[in-house]
């Protein structure tokens, strides 16, 4: 089977680029490769494991998708601006590129006969809710520009199925974890570095949203099985990992508190050897808020994501280790910071007609 992933070089894409190589598949990446980490790793990747890998530097946007996709047997569409920072200050960008760019891939897809189609939209999408456990089925109620972008793609994906065509749309919940493009605005990321860092984690709005959570490993492994599962077509999965119970304690939710996250990682980085405080912060308010139940993910695929918060932390820590976290900060592993910077150099280059 021949796979089109967009996004392949980015935090996600680099894992579900080996998995799906691993799992045999004939893999094209379209990305725009503005985090050269992620294309680097993948490159030496292939070129040492001799894998069946292609990287081609594109735009959802603007390549000529009608040509391109034909061959392909299914895309996972993963390419975007991916948080609520990067959408809120550039706006315009994020539709074109979250809502208009998926809807013409899509339907580009479609007319090429692409059967399979994964869509990595976001928990996002439900915005502010005290309902616990929400089901698919819930009214979606983004608060930012991130949100209603994916809310919007979900629908045209939907109205698109049919006629052979089969979109799975994965409401992603909140991603964490080590990758070799890494992010550290992140939450359970971010929390680690700070704790290394500053000796400190700083929980905003007294942490009392609510953030189902999974590992960017087993993110991935959902778009695998999703891409192989069948009567999935035209539907939409929630897709996390519930909370482990610890002891007597039942948890209420599926997903985390931020204070409640905050303080797990601090207990875990403890047994780790390292010591930090866990301080709430009443200034800043905190519009997102969301629980969701994963059971027809579960039902569906059968499997149930492996990799917990207590992995990902010991993770972070085996392939960094804390003198990295610690030190100075890499621009390209914070998604807004690094997006400043190209718009700021462009706006440069723009201006001199050239970089030299």
């Amino acid at each position: 089977m021949k796979v089109l992933l967009t996004g392949g070089c980015g935090y996600i894409g680099v894992h579900l680029a080996r998995k799906l190589c691993v799992a045999g598949y004939s893999v094209v990446v379209l990305d725009k490769c503005l985090f050269p980490s992620g294309e680097q790793y993948l490159q030496a990747w292939a070129n040492m494991d001799e894998m069946d890998l292609l990287v081609i530097r594109d735009d959802v946007r603007t390549v000529n998708s009608k040509l391109f996709l034909h061959g392909f047997d299914a895309v996972c569409h993963l390419a975007g601006l991916s948080n609520d920072p990067t959408a809120n200050k550039y706006p315009e960008a994020n539709f074109a590129i979250n809502y208009e760019g998926t809807v013409r891939l899509a339907t580009l897809a479609k007319a090429a006969g692409v059967n399979r189609f994964t869509f990595a939209s976001s928990a996002s999408v439900y915005g502010g809710s005290d309902t616990k456990g929400l089901l698919e089925t819930a009214p979606l109620k983004p608060v930012g520009h991130y949100g209603e972008a994916k809310a919007k793609a979900e629908d045209a994906l939907l109205r698109l199925a049919g006629n052979g065509f089969e979109p799975v749309i994965l409401r992603q919940a909140t991603v964490s974890g080590w990758s070799p493009r890494m992010r550290w605005d992140l939450v359970v990321n971010t929390f680690v570095r700070l704790a290394l860092k500053h000796g400190l984690i700083r929980v905003h709005a007294g942490g009392e949203a609510l953030r189902p959570l999974i590992d960017v490993q087993d993110v991935a492994e959902a778009h695998v099985r999703f891409l192989e599962a069948e009567g999935v077509g035209g539907q939409v999965y929630n897709v996390a990992k519930r909370r482990q119970p610890k002891g007597d304690c039942v948890p209420l939710s599926e997903g985390y508190t931020i204070a409640c996250l905050a303080l797990y990682v601090q207990h875990l980085l403890k047994q780790m050897g390292t010591e930090c405080r866990v301080v709430g912060d009443w200034s800043r308010g905190e519009g997102r808020s969301y629980d969701i139940d994963c059971s027809k993910m579960r039902e569906t695929l059968g499997w149930e994501p492996q990799r917990g918060v207590m992995t990902m932390v010991s993770d972070l820590l085996e392939n960094f280790g804390a003198e990295e976290m610690t030190g100075v900060d890499d621009a390209e592993t914070n998604n807004i910071g690094w997006m400043d910077a190209l718009v700021y150099g462009e706006s440069l280059a723009n201006e001199f007609g050239g970089v030299f």
